[in-house]
């Protein structure tokens, strides 16, 4: 896809506001929070922190959501369940489906400089070169096209 249908593609479908999404969000958690399973699992309420994801289409949003513990083999495990149903790990605030796109861009043997464009411009988000080479390390194995 050229980069002129992509910025047409950006103009014309906007998709989520931040603000619906931040609501979508803290909607979720609210229902995480209510249900069933949550407490037949032993999850307790921690604390309510807030914390930035890098969303696709919208960039940098700020979401209030609860951390839970639980006791597991006598120590404390701490997790944000929120974060374990959107998919997104506690060392990377990206959205999967950003990291699924650099992935793609890794697997093709594109250099880091150039998937950082692509992904600004596409996603509206900001990313670091840093930020993909901590994808590409990550447990997923991606496997690197060799460049000729």
């Amino acid at each position: 896809m050229s980069l002129d249908l992509i910025e047409m593609y950006n103009r014309t479908n906007k998709g989520p506001t931040k603000e619906s999404q931040i609501k979508k969000l803290e909607d979720l958690d609210l229902k995480i929070l209510n249900s069933a399973w949550r407490k037949k699992e032993g999850w307790k309420v921690h604390r309510l922190i807030e914390k930035q994801y890098k969303w696709p289409k919208i960039g940098l949003i700020k979401v209030r959501r609860r951390e839970y513990r639980r006791k597991e083999n006598g120590k404390w495990r701490y997790e944000a369940l929120l974060d374990r149903y959107e998919g997104i790990s506690k060392k990377c605030i990206i959205h999967p489906d950003i990291k699924e796109d650099i992935r793609f861009w890794l697997r093709e043997g594109e250099k880091h400089k150039k998937i950082k464009k692509t992904i600004e411009r596409y996603h509206s988000v900001e990313v670091s070169k840093s930020i993909i080479s901590f994808i590409l390390n990550e447990k997923e194995d991606v496997k690197v096209r060799q460049r000729r």
